[in-house]
């Protein structure tokens, strides 16, 4: 009488047990399921492994170009938002929800803060790669006109407010970021209303265009629409940023094919000192020769301003 007997069979099958449980804990550590091995790693200039900070406004800018230029170069979309994800650059769900920011001392004193709205969207001017991070600021760098003459002829392209950020704008920032911004192509009716195309430009500073706020929008959506020419030109000047896809963003509420232009879109909203300001897209505005697209105060992206007015100037850059 005494403790219960196992038979040699029950023995081996135990054992196999074993080895099959640490099997399957080997694969789950080399697969990644162990939460380990599909983290991404990035190499700096010297050598080192660049550390993960727990948010975009704990990297300097020089370490914010390295990461960019791995998320450009990874080997796809996939691998990019990984390189995001494990640098905190995204939520962990690889998402854009606003509060992906950091601070920029601008010349004179004043403080604003950048915000990630893209990976890999923009392709660089010099054709080498996409860009690997687009920011855009979070307030207005200045107020300014569109265009003093009060007119859209030309476009962006000749716009005076594309003229202030290419040389007074981007001098306004600080040396550390200026040095890390790549000049990028961006499409745009550069003709002015009436026309059916859109061509390049190369941009350090650059508007948004209402396309990339809202992405497609359908034949009829747009006021005086109803052949659908004015999507089609809409529709040529790039496509949507993800921050703006991950918040929902489009250009309101659809009622009768018409889109409401109060609807609130937070992420839009610009704040120019206490107050809710307008800022300006860099897209012709084609029912009218003088007027281009504007986001209002109630963060609507289709709004729609004479040139010369003054409005808020929020550009966007990569590096």
């Amino acid at each position: 009488m005494g403790g219960v007997c196992v038979s040699d069979s029950k023995r081996a099958n135990g054992r196999l047990l074993l080895l099959a449980l640490a099997f399957v804990s080997a694969v789950m550590v080399c697969c990644g399921l162990a939460g380990c091995s599909t983290s991404k790693t990035v190499e700096q200039s010297d050598g080192t492994q660049l550390t993960a900070k727990d948010s975009v406004n704990d990297y300097s800018w020089d370490e914010l170009k390295v990461l960019s230029n791995a998320i450009a170069t990874a080997p796809s979309n996939d691998d990019a938002l990984q390189i995001a994800e494990d640098y905190h650059l995204c939520t962990e769900a690889g998402n854009l929800d606003g509060t992906q920011t950091k601070d920029i001392t601008l010349s004179n004193g004043k403080t604003v803060q950048a915000q990630i709205i893209g990976f890999r969207h923009d392709p660089k001017s010099d054709g080498s790669s996409l860009s690997g991070i687009t920011f855009l600021l979070c307030s207005p760098l200045t107020t300014l006109s569109a265009n003093a003459s009060g007119t859209t002829a030309g476009g962006w392209a000749q716009s005076d407010v594309r003229a202030w950020l290419s040389k007074k704008g981007l001098k306004k920032l600080p040396e550390d970021l200026r040095n890390q911004i790549a000049s990028v192509v961006k499409k745009t009716n550069n003709v002015g209303a009436g026309s059916t195309s859109a061509s390049k430009t190369k941009d350090k500073l650059w508007l948004l265009s209402a396309v990339e706020i809202t992405g497609k929008v359908e034949k009829g959506v747009l006021d005086d629409d109803e052949n659908g020419s004015l999507a089609k030109l809409y529709n040529k000047e790039g496509s949507r940023y993800q921050l703006f896809q991950d918040c929902g963003v489009d250009c309101g509420r659809e009622t009768n094919k018409k889109y409401d232009i109060g609807t609130l879109n937070q992420v839009l909203v610009k704040q120019d000192g206490d107050s809710p300001c307008m800022w300006w897209e860099r897209s012709v505005y084609d029912g009218s020769s003088s007027d281009f697209y504007c986001v209002m105060t109630s963060g609507s992206p289709v709004g729609n301003a004479t040139a010369s007015y003054e409005y808020g100037v929020v550009p966007a850059f990569c590096i």
